[in-house]
């Protein structure tokens, strides 16, 4: 079972859970209750089929046991074996499959899952991200009724709300993910933005989403990094990306950096591969909500990035051209957008994936992140984008 943050952080699997020692057809026997802080919460075989309720509890006891963390008392709560069984059994009840398919949360299964949480526990609790609520922010009703995956993620004052399990092709939304890499490698080589590269136009595919070919048709021209960072981020131009991943590191570089920021996500394929392969389109994922927690990192200037740097990934973000049917459209005039999209392939009655990732302040002043994925849709790309847009639309209302 992939194991990700956000399901150490909301809720939202509509499934029954069993426990090991319940016969199908019969009542599962009661668990002994603890009654330490922090302690695994016990639940009755009607408790376990109300999975948000149960989570509720196992909050209240996260909030009980270290209502200040700091990293010696997020060392000691791990270090006691019923917070850590609690950990598990809360991850394991909210790991949203099918009922059939859903594991009842045994004491060996969740000891087992306990090495892949630990240190991801830690971070989130020192990153300043609070237990949070649920999916019950999130318009549910809306987007069960979609022809499609559909993922939400909304982060705001320190809670973060999901919706939708599993991970999702990061389309281009990888290019936030390579623009934050490339700006560390470049602080640590001591490169300027104003610095260039040289080019070589045979060097750029031509069969590929590309306004730098249009723009430049000298048989070898010169590009700053500025300027492929814009055409990364604000055109989604594949071959600046891939010019980045030439001279700055390929995925598998990308993919160490996004782990020693604690984000989940997978990345192993350039733009060349996942055009030369479209199945490959897979081999770059991750969930809203880890997208979530990386643009809390950039919004907060938490990447560990000079001042400057972090004000570039800023300006760059919030001239993003694209998606403007998406997120954007469901914003009140005068709000500021910062964000990046992904678009997958699409026909007129199927798109394979539409995402955008966005921090967002409205013109009362209030703040939030809200990533939104959506894939395999039995819709043209208009029509999926409109599903973006109207999310977008009730959470901008609230």
């Amino acid at each position: 079972m992939v194991m990700a943050l956000a399901l150490l952080v909301a809720g939202g699997g509509a499934y029954s859970c069993k426990r090991a020692d319940s016969a199908p057809g019969k009542a599962a026997k009661k668990v002994e209750k603890k009654t330490m802080p922090g302690s695994y919460i016990a639940a009755t075989s009607e408790d376990w089929t109300k999975p948000e309720a149960v989570a509720s509890k196992l909050d209240a006891a996260l909030a009980a046991a270290l209502p200040e963390p700091t990293p010696e008392k997020v060392k000691a709560f791990l270090a006691d074996p019923s917070n850590r069984l609690m950990l598990a059994q809360r991850a394991l009840l909210l790991a949203d499959k099918p009922v059939a398919e859903q594991v009842a949360p045994t004491r060996a299964k969740a000891e087992a899952e306990l090495k892949k949480i630990d240190e991801e526990f830690a971070k989130l609790l020192l990153g300043g991200v609070a237990l949070g609520s649920g999916s019950e922010r999130l318009p549910r009703a809306y987007i069960a009724e979609q022809p499609a995956h559909v993922g939400v993620a909304l982060l705001e004052g320190g809670q973060l709300h999901t919706l939708g399990a599993g991970e999702f092709p990061l389309m281009s939304v990888v290019k936030l993910h390579q623009a934050c890499y490339v700006l560390h490698r470049m602080a640590e080589l001591g490169l300027r933005p104003e610095d260039t590269l040289l080019i070589h136009y045979s060097e750029l595919r031509q069969d590929t989403y590309s306004p730098m070919l249009q723009d430049h048709r000298d048989s070898v021209f010169r590009l700053s990094l500025r300027e492929l960072l814009t055409y990364s981020l604000q055109l989604s131009d594949n071959n600046a990306c891939d010019i980045l991943f030439r001279h700055f590191g390929g995925p598998a570089e990308l993919q160490r950096y996004m782990q020693s920021l604690g984000i989940d996500c997978k990345i192993g394929a350039t733009e060349a591969e996942m055009h030369d392969t479209p199945a490959r389109i897979h081999d770059n994922r991750s969930t809203p909500s880890a997208t979530a927690r990386l643009l809390a990192l950039i919004s907060e200037h938490r990447l560990g990035l000079p001042p400057t740097y972090a004000d570039l990934l800023d300006e760059l973000l919030s001239g993003c051209k694209t998606g403007t049917a998406r997120i954007a459209a469901g914003l009140p005039p005068g709000a500021t957008l910062l964000h990046k999209t992904g678009t997958g392939p699409c026909t007129p009655t199927h798109t394979c994936g539409v995402n955008d990732a966005a921090y967002i302040i409205l013109p009362n002043g209030r703040r939030y992140i809200l990533v939104i994925f959506c894939a395999e849709a039995s819709l043209s790309l208009p029509q999926t984008e409109a599903i973006l847009a109207e999310i977008s639309t009730r959470i901008a209302a609230e």
